[in-house]
């Protein structure tokens, strides 16, 4: 228990220095880190309730954003879509009021109250009254700028507060407004710095967005959008999605910051901040104790069933020593005290048989002739360095210190062996320049020719050109069928290089058709032509129809048409 206190000790001075630290004000770093992890710690309910309220009001806005700007009839019915509007708009403050109760029982850590009719009708009153006064406020002050931390912390303060237990709007609006006057410096710089997070947001989602259709292209061969990625970026429409999904990644930040703006400025007055921390402590140090006894409990009850218990009656000094001493060896046998033990080289199991004495044989053979080769290599060098020293005895019997004269024998061992790492060098440049040198055989493949009689052939196989020298070779041999198919696959191939069709094995000659009406609108020469084409070749390869040197010559013709369209 002695632990125990002292860590609540220690723990409430952890407080203490932490509530001092609330009445300057919360640092705009810290407040953005802790809204994060105040965000991760709330359960599934509070995020339900954030996209019950925020998801329809998106949706409807973007809606009438589209029918407004770019519908036919969207003026003849705007009262309408002003009053949905307007209904959504009390939708979604509802619920954030609801998302901002859910953040404020957890940073109490008390239960969420139930939604009561009563508090659901002093709620929406309260959001009624003056949220859609912030609407006109909030222009007027991003021009004048200086009372703007202060007017987005009201309301923001204000969906905190009125949780719908008071119904008094002035209560609720002074108590907003005393805890949006408080740290204006920090509500400042928490302002920039959210408006830097939303710059990055948006700019995400306006790449990703941007760039989707043509990574859809790419990767699995579908259009799904007639505008490049630049014709998207300056699309009303798109950029109303992207600040739409910019807000419903940012809100529930800002709210979880502003939420904790009013929890710290409370509990400069209430302590509520140094109840809920000592509720956790209090909380966490019984769990603790509890998994402590658990712990001690369990191993009691494995120690009592794994070892005998002794007879009664008094037992001899000598026999309680050697259970000691046994229980003592049974604990440093365990694997967790294995660190203790000396390392025990493996023992070498011995070989039987002949095929073990035969490699004893060998490996015994290589030894000695290792050691035949290194004492040869010895005496030359002890001979090379007689040469150079007559007193061997003295040479032998130096050291390294330069201070007692030249080590030839250290010399002469050291050239040699530069002198045979040079010659290893000498080797492998050798080998290198022959083994470039050789005589290289290149098999020139010959490009085969599809199989036009097949299926499952592609216009991508082979280039535009490729696909009409192959459709005069088969026409100059008779082959006019072949030489019609061939011909119109070099249209698909020109139309697939440019970029109005993509080929596919899995398409109809239809379905290139309409994706052709769609990419070439504006180009009605070209799409008669290969209309032309894809009629005559089908009269001919699913039909009976005959070709003759005319309506190859009239194919062809089209080919052309297409070509300068």
């Amino acid at each position: 228990m002695g632990g125990g206190i002292l860590g609540t000790r220690n723990g409430l001075r952890l407080i203490a220095r932490k509530s001092k630290k609330k009445a300057a004000g919360p640092e705009p770093l810290n407040l953005a880190e802790e809204s994060v992890h105040l965000l991760r710690t709330l359960p599934a309910k509070a995020w339900l309730q954030y996209a019950i309220g925020s998801m329809p009001f998106m949706l409807g806005l973007l809606y009438f954003f589209a029918d407004i700007s770019h519908g036919a009839y969207g003026y003849s019915h705007l009262a309408t879509s002003s009053l949905l509007m307007a209904c959504l708009y009390l939708w979604l403050k509802f619920w954030q009021s609801a998302f901002a109760q859910s953040i404020a029982a957890t940073l109490y850590g008390r239960e969420a109250q139930p939604w009561t009719p009563r508090r659901i009708w002093n709620v929406t009153i309260i959001n009624a009254v003056v949220h859609p006064v912030g609407m006109l406020l909030f222009p007027l002050c991003a021009l004048i700028f200086v009372p703007l931390p202060t007017v987005y912390g009201f309301f923001h303060s204000l969906t905190f507060v009125a949780d719908g237990e008071d119904p008094s709007l002035r209560a609720n609006i002074s108590r907003a407004g005393r805890l949006a006057r408080k740290w204006y410096g920090n509500n400042l710089s928490f302002l920039f710095l959210i408006k830097f997070f939303v710059f990055l947001v948006y700019l995400n989602w306006m790449i990703l967005l941007a760039f989707l259709p043509e990574l859809s292209r790419i990767f699995f061969g579908t259009n799904i959008a007639q505008l490049g990625a630049a014709d998207l970026v300056f699309n009303t429409t798109f950029q109303a999605a992207v600040i739409m999904l910019t807000w419903l990644c940012v809100s529930p930040i800002t709210r979880a910051a502003y939420s904790l703006r009013c929890f710290y400025g409370e509990s400069i007055e209430s302590g509520a901040d140094l109840k809920a921390e000592l509720k956790f402590i209090r909380g966490g140090a019984m769990k603790a104790v509890l998994a402590g006894l658990a712990l001690v409990l369990l191993g009691t009850a494995n120690a009592s069933a794994a070892e005998p218990v002794p007879p009664p009656g008094p037992q001899p000094s000598g026999e309680r020593t050697k259970q000691l001493d046994r229980r003592i060896q049974d604990v440093l046998e365990r694997p967790e005290f294995s660190w203790r033990s000396p390392r025990q080289e493996p023992a070498v199991e011995a070989e039987e048989g002949m095929g073990g004495t035969l490699s004893k044989t060998v490996a015994d053979l290589a030894a000695r002739a290792m050691e035949k080769l290194a004492d040869g290599v010895r005496a030359v060098v002890d001979w090379l360095g007689d040469r150079f020293d007559s007193d061997s005895k003295k040479r032998k019997r130096r050291t390294r210190s330069s201070s007692e004269g030249w080590d030839w024998g250290g010399i002469v061992d050291k050239a040699l062996w530069v002198l045979a790492f040079a010659v290893a060098i000498a080797f492998i440049f050798l080998g290198v320049r022959l083994w470039k040198q050789r005589p290289v055989s290149i098999a020139m493949a010959e490009p085969v020719a599809p199989d036009l009689t097949a299926e499952d052939v592609t216009a991508d196989e082979l280039p535009e050109d490729d696909w009409l020298n192959l459709a005069h070779d088969l026409l100059n041999k008779g082959d006019s069928r072949l030489a019609l198919r061939a011909l119109y696959l070099a249209c698909l191939a020109h139309l697939g290089e440019r970029e109005l069709v993509t080929i596919s094995r899995a398409k109809s000659n239809r379905e290139y058709q309409r994706e052709l009406k769609r990419r070439a609108r504006l180009l009605e020469e070209l799409r008669s032509a290969f209309t032309e084409n894809v009629q005559s070749f089908e009269r001919v390869w699913y039909g009976v129809h005959e070709v003759t040197r005319a309506m190859f010559d009239h194919f062809e013709q089209n080919l052309h048409r297409i070509r300068q369209c």
